[in-house]
């Protein structure tokens, strides 16, 4: 169950917020004073918060930083709410923590779906956290569950791709030899496994879309993966 705390003084702004998250499942608590989000923030479980930018006593910027500053909440997930677009209040926001900036008025569907994927980027971060994981840009590896994220999605390897992800992470930015790739992977000499390793880089790349292109090939030197 999601807990979403809402820190705004616009009626419109709040009506418009119930509607659009009206059939999620979440449990959604409203407050217009910013000592009283802290509180809640401190207090309650939270999984979201969404603030305004202006507010009583504090702005919605303040609100973020005092708690991006806490170690209770320094994880929550934080949206900016503003009025107006101005490129230095967005760019403050970003530079403190927050997930993501929205310009009022908004689309109620497009609002929904930008709650839901930040929901799920943190639901997967909270996940792979309490376990052992590797990341590069937009490459995530469980190490313990064996998964591969690229983008926030599944992506499955057979094993030896795995592995061969696996070392370009461990060794990101570092040229890694045929030779090394092969007797690593395979346990045995270069010579019997070079088009064997072709195939399986190819491979590799293929379903890593966008982001094969970061493995590099070093022509009669081996490859690696650029951060």
């Amino acid at each position: 169950m999601f807990r979403i705390l809402v820190v705004e003084n616009d009626n419109y702004t709040i009506q418009s917020i119930k509607y659009a998250l009206s059939r999620e499942d979440f449990i959604i608590t409203f407050t217009s004073d910013a000592e009283e989000a802290i509180e809640i923030a401190w207090k309650d479980k939270v999984t979201l918060i969404v603030a305004g930018m202006i507010l009583p006593k504090l702005t919605g910027l303040e609100v973020l930083g005092i708690l991006k500053k806490n170690e209770l909440t320094d994880s929550i997930p934080f949206v900016v709410l503003s009025n107006e677009s101005k490129p230095e209040d967005e760019i403050k926001a970003f530079n403190l923590g927050a997930d993501d900036y929205i310009v009022k008025p908004f689309n109620s569907e497009v609002f929904r779906a930008r709650i839901k994927a930040i929901l799920r980027r943190s639901m997967l971060m909270t996940k792979v956290e309490k376990e052992e994981i590797l990341t590069s840009g937009n490459i995530i590896i469980n190490l313990t569950s064996r998964n591969v994220y690229i983008k926030e999605k599944p992506v499955y390897l057979t094993p030896k791709e795995f592995a061969l992800l696996y070392l370009f992470m461990k060794k990101k930015n570092r040229v890694l030899s045929r030779e090394t790739l092969s007797s690593t992977i395979w346990e045995y000499e270069y010579a019997e496994t070079s088009r064997t390793l072709d195939k399986h880089i190819s491979n590799l790349r293929k379903k890593m879309g966008e982001e094969g292109k970061r493995i590099v090939t070093l022509p009669a030197v081996g490859y690696k993966l650029i951060e």
